[in-house]
């Protein structure tokens, strides 16, 4: 073969070799790699573990896909911009997803004010049944309390009851021991359930995890979306303005939160 031809095999080989490589890297290490050498295979391993987890909950606070995919994009710009002030790196997960539920909130309140202002007639008819608007007013409020969560508890549940990770698994992503993991597990069950129950919601620990398997069905992040993010992430990172490599509105969902995070530092972002 030819060295012209077989030039792009060679990369294509290469670039397969490194994502099964960053696959298997801890977050602190990904994190690290894009920190110190840009370095888009290891954000894009990032996305590709966290992403399904952070699209799901953009989906389920705004109940649309395309505003769900701009929050999304919002959340890994911020996290480009503030990859290295994330104090507990074994968890990125966690972190990530205070960020995408807060994106998600500000952009609903923002979307509810614009419709307010044009006077838009909604549709009273409603095709969901009473119980799907049940569902997913639960989920509403399951999403709100687990922000709500300090970080030692959120962190296993989001890996273990939204990730689907194992409790071995879960450890070693974390950096505890097993036993940890599991009375943590307990722990945050616990509080999450008598959180809920203040909200009106008495859920049987059955229930609860009823809640998580529904929001832990597939929201496969397409490959477009994950190749713009990488790239429109690592360009912000080495420097260039957010409005210069994504949309208007992706770009002002992240100064937002980069405002709130350094006006408010609430509790979300550890």
């Amino acid at each position: 073969m030819p060295a012209a031809q077989s030039e792009p095999v060679l990369r294509f080989i290469r670039n397969l070799a490194s994502r099964e490589q960053a696959a298997g890297l801890p977050d602190q290490q990904l994190l690290g790699l894009f920190l110190t050498k840009r370095d888009e295979g290891s954000f894009a391993a990032l996305v590709r573990r966290h992403g399904p987890m952070v699209l799901r909950v953009c989906l389920e606070v705004l109940h649309n896909e395309h505003d769900a995919e701009d929050a999304f994009q919002a959340t890994f710009l911020v996290l480009s911009l503030k990859a290295g002030s994330v104090k507990k790196q074994q968890s990125v997960g966690s972190w990530l997803y205070g960020v995408a539920h807060h994106v998600a909130t500000s952009l609903k309140r923002s979307l509810a004010r614009r419709r307010s202002r044009e006077s838009q007639v909604i549709n009273k008819t409603v095709a969901d049944p009473l119980a799907a608007i049940t569902i997913r007013e639960a989920q509403q409020i399951l999403h709100q309390e687990l922000a709500c969560l300090p970080e030692k508890y959120r962190a296993p549940l989001l890996l273990c009851h939204w990730e689907g990770l194992s409790r071995d698994e879960a450890a070693q992503r974390l950096g505890w021991t097993v036993r940890t993991v599991k009375n943590r597990l307990e722990q945050a069950r616990q509080q999450l359930r008598a959180r809920l129950s203040r909200r009106g919601l008495a859920l049987s620990g059955a229930l609860v995890a009823a809640l998580f398997s529904e929001a832990m069905a597939s929201a496969a992040v397409p490959c477009v979306l994950l190749d713009s993010i990488v790239k429109s992430a690592t360009a912000v990172a080495a420097g260039h303005k957010a409005a210069s490599v994504a949309s208007a509105k992706v770009a002002t969902l992240a100064e937002g939160v980069m405002k709130a995070i350094y006006v408010a530092k609430p509790v979300m972002w550890p």
